[in-house]
């Protein structure tokens, strides 16, 4: 083989593998531009305020709308450790609850402040229906600064960088998808005086 032949073949065996590893790092920069972007979209926002909103209409045969407040003003005293602190609104007549809360939020076992919601209960007869919107991160006592409202793509602060922001979110949509399903156990139980 000529010295040029043999000079050609590992300028493009070079060539190849530079390209190979300049594909392999894009497709792993687009996997993780999806991801964060896929896992963004699956909160559920609501079409026309274009914030985030868990809600929901549920039918409970056989039920008033004073039998509904009584299990959901329970589930309230039993779910938050100061329900009077949480509740912003009560009214029985109407067959209202709104109340305004918080959850901690950690990252990697360290506290990163917390995340406020607001969680509204509307009773009828038979039915009831719960809200919960108005998801922000607050710093609390993190050394971390305030995220802000959990709609936007970026984090408010610089010091919480992609990953951290979209784990601020992973736990806030567990935390929340598991206090309403309490919710909804509970509605659905008839009171321990219904006996």
């Amino acid at each position: 083989m000529k010295p040029c032949s043999r000079h050609l073949i590992q300028v493009a065996s070079s060539l190849r593998k530079q390209i190979n590893n300049y594909m392999k790092n894009i497709l792993l920069a687009l996997t993780l531009f999806i991801n964060f972007n896929i896992y963004a979209q699956i909160l559920p926002i609501d079409s026309t305020t274009k914030q985030i909103s868990y809600t929901k209409v549920i039918e409970v045969p056989g039920t008033t709308k004073i039998d509904l407040y009584s299990r959901a003003n329970e589930w309230f005293a039993k779910t938050y450790n100061s329900s009077q602190n949480v509740l912003q609104a009560q009214d029985k007549e109407e067959g209202k609850l709104i109340g305004k809360a918080l959850m901690k939020s950690t990252l990697k076992g360290f506290n990163a402040g917390y995340v406020n919601y607001t969680i509204s209960v509307f009773l009828k007869d038979n039915r009831y229906k719960y809200e919960v919107t108005d998801l922000a991160h607050e710093k609390g006592t993190s050394t971390l600064g305030s995220g802000g409202a959990l709609e936007s793509n970026k984090a408010a602060t610089m010091s919480i960088m992609g990953k951290q922001w979209v784990s601020i979110k992973i736990q806030a949509d567990n935390e929340i998808k598991s206090l309403l399903s309490s919710l909804e156990l509970a509605m659905n139980q008839k009171s321990k005086n219904d006996f």
